[in-house]
C-alpha cells in the first residue's frame, strides 16, 4: 500500500533546563496526512477511531469530542479568520499505544496543493488535563526551518510558571527523511529551557509499526514514570519551586481528553 506523505519518525526527545538539569529518551512521532486515514485504517496494527496496536482517535485532538480532526481544524481556522483553501494537513503526533497515551505535543502542518508550507498549529497538552492551541505566525529561515516566536499563554508544568516566550524552530519534513523540532523557552531574552526531537523516517507500513512497537515498548510505558521521576528530582533534590496553576484565561485553552498526571507536589 503506497502512501506518499504519511511516515513514522524515530529518534530522541531531549529536555534541557540550562545549567541545571537535562535528560533524553527514545521517542517516535507519526506524521499522518489526515486525508490518508482511511487507507491507514486498513493496516492490521493501526486503527483510526478504533482499538489497535497504535490508535489515532479524533476525540483526542483539538478539544471537541465530536467531529473529525479536519472538521475541528476548519472550525479553528474559521474562528481565527484564517483562509486556506484545499487544505493538505499533516498531523505530527504520538498516537495511542495499546490505548496508552503520552502525547504532550501535536503539530498540524498546513500545505498548499503545490506543497508549500502555509501554516502550523501547535497543540500543547499539559499535566493538568488541559490543552492549548498556538497558531504560529512564522518565517522561513535560510536553512528552510519554520521560525516563530509566541508569548507563553498556557501553564504546562508545575516546574515552570506562565511567564516567557516560546521560540519555535520546526523543520519542513514533507520532502525529507528526517525531522527536527526545537522549542526554546526564554524570559527577558535569556533561554532557560529547551525541548528538541531529532528523528529519522521510515515508511508507514505494517513492518514499521511492529518495529516501533517492539523497539519502543518500554520507552512508551516508561514515559510518564520518567517525567514524574525527573519532576521529583527537580523539586525534592534540586529544590526547584512549584508554581501553582492559574485559571485558564485564553480562548485557545480547552479541556483535554487526557487525564491529569501531575496536580501538585507536596513538600
Amino acid at each position: 500500500m503506497a502512501l506518499m506523505n504519511s511516515k513514522i519518525f524515530f529518534g530522541y526527545l531531549m529536555h534541557n533546563r540550562k545549567g541545571f538539569h537535562k535528560f533524553k529518551f527514545q521517542h517516535y512521532f507519526f506524521a499522518i496526512d489526515i486525508d490518508e486515514l482511511n487507507q491507514l485504517n486498513k493496516y492490521r496494527f493501526f486503527g483510526w477511531n478504533r482499538f489497535s496496536l497504535f490508535s489515532l482517535l479524533d476525540k483526542d485532538y483539538l478539544g471537541e469530542k465530536s467531529g473529525s480532526i479536519r472538521e475541528k481544524l476548519l472550525l479553528r481556522l474559521k474562528k481565527s479568520e484564517i483562509k486556506i483553501s484545499k487544505l493538505q494537513v499533516i498531523l505530527v503526533t504520538t498516537p495511542r499505544f495499546l490505548n496508552h497515551t503520552f502525547n504532550p505535543l501535536n503539530f498540524y502542518y498546513f500545505y498548499t496543493p503545490q506543497g508549500s508550507l502555509k501554516k502550523v498549529f501547535v497543540e500543547v497538552n499539559n499535566t493538568f488535563g488541559e490543552s492549548h492551541l498556538y497558531i504560529l505566525n512564522h518565517k522561513i529561515d535560510k536553512n528552510g526551518y519554520l521560525v516563530a516566536t509566541q508569548k507563553k499563554l498556557f501553564h504546562v508544568s508545575p516546574m515552570n510558571d506562565i511567564e516567557g516566550d516560546y521560540s519555535f524552530f520546526l523543520e519542513d519534513f514533507l520532502n525529507t527523511n528526517h525531522l527536527n523540532l526545537n522549542i526554546d523557552l526564554t524570559t527577558s531574552g535569556n533561554k532557560f529551557f529547551s525541548s528538541a526531537f531529532r528523528g529519522k523516517s521510515m515508511e508507514f507500513n505494517g513492518k514499521s509499526l511492529l518495529k516501533i512497537a517492539f523497539k519502543y515498548t518500554f520507552s512508551t510505558f516508561l514515559a510518564l514514570p520518567r517525567i514524574l521521576f525527573h519532576a521529583g528530582i527537580l523539586h525534592y533534590l534540586k529544590k526547584l519551586p512549584i508554581f501553582p496553576k492559574p485559571d485558564p484565561s485564553d480562548k485557545m485553552t480547552y479541556t483535554s481528553t487526557y487525564k491529569p498526571y501531575i496536580n501538585e507536589f507536596k513538600k
